[in-house]
């Protein structure tokens, strides 16, 4: 049998047609090299795609059969996307501004009870802050001397909670803004800030001037906020950016409750002389009213919103 021209290398010992072909082992080596890089090692070959990944080829069996169905059964499309979710971290991607939705227009009525809110959610605050850094117990009802005593010997929490609170409230006109509506930082800071806010609030519940009244209000509505927020950030990985509105409309209305409370304890305060109601007794019905009012209002808007092309869907 004759020898190849060339002698260098391996060639030498091998035969004319088997030089040319090359051994079966550097074959296999060679088409595995070409096919982990996409490439078909034989060109008479045509190429098959998968189609769970269309960009990669395979010349298997399996893979000629899946190019054939109009479509992938339901349990490979479901491996599929559990393995590459196109919209599982949409806040990872860049996002196209037309896919994303239209920003709401709120009722004059709404937008001016949001206003009134965020200030006097601020006073709240800052009146707390006053009352830890002063002498507790100066002044005001005997219920309220107490409370103010039993927050300046929870100091820390206290602080914690009116912080995380304070922030919470002043970067919510930003969460509406057409210009930062969609900011990543801003949305990453409002779940942050709204989990420390509403577990914070569990413990701020020990104690309540109006009782078990107020208190089941309190752990009610918190729980409530809680699960809003949840829902919320669900939402946003899922890329659902639409019903991560309405879960955030949801979770700040009942975080702004806590403003709505005290116009209704004033109410309170100025007819206690003729309902003989003392702090003890009307806080918890001040507290339930304050809450429901904010969520039953965003409820209805929400509900009446599908029909109104320029609100949440």
């Amino acid at each position: 049998m004759p020898l190849s021209a060339n002698t260098e290398g391996a060639g030498a010992f091998m035969p004319l047609n088997a030089a040319n072909r090359g051994s079966g082992f550097s074959r296999g080596r060679h088409t595995s090299s070409l096919r982990r890089r996409g490439t078909n090692p034989n060109p008479n070959t045509p190429q098959t795609t998968c189609p769970c990944r269309p960009h990669a080829t395979h010349n298997s069996p399996l893979a000629s059969r899946l190019s054939q169905l109009a479509s992938p059964p339901p349990l490979l499309q479901s491996y599929v996307n559990s393995i590459d979710p196109p919209l599982r971290h949409p806040y990872r991607l860049p996002m196209d501004p037309a896919t994303l939705p239209a920003a709401p227009r709120f009722p004059l009525p709404l937008k001016a009870g949001f206003g009134i809110c965020l200030v006097i959610a601020v006073a709240v605050v800052l009146r707390r802050a006053a009352a830890l850094l002063a002498s507790p117990g100066s002044s005001g009802p005997p219920q309220m001397a107490d409370l103010d005593r039993w927050f300046a010997t929870h100091s820390l929490l206290t602080w914690a909670h009116i912080t995380c609170a304070l922030a919470l409230v002043l970067l919510l006109p930003f969460l509406f803004a057409r210009r930062t509506r969609h900011a990543r930082p801003l949305h990453s800071a409002f779940f942050l800030l709204g989990a420390l806010t509403g577990l914070t609030a569990y413990a701020m519940s020990r104690y309540a001037v109006g009782g078990w009244l107020e208190r089941s209000a309190v752990l009610f509505f918190d729980t409530a906020f809680l699960a809003s927020l949840l829902r919320a950030y669900i939402c946003l990985r899922r890329g659902d950016l639409p019903r991560m509105q309405q879960w955030t409309l949801r979770a700040v209305a009942i975080l702004l409750g806590i403003a709505t409370t005290r116009p209704v304890m004033a109410v309170f305060f100025a007819t206690a002389r003729l309902t003989h109601l003392t702090p003890h007794q009307f806080f918890g019905i001040a507290f339930w009213i304050g809450f429901s009012l904010n969520t039953l209002v965003i409820e209805l808007w929400l509900r009446r919103a599908p029909a109104q092309p320029n609100n949440l869907p």
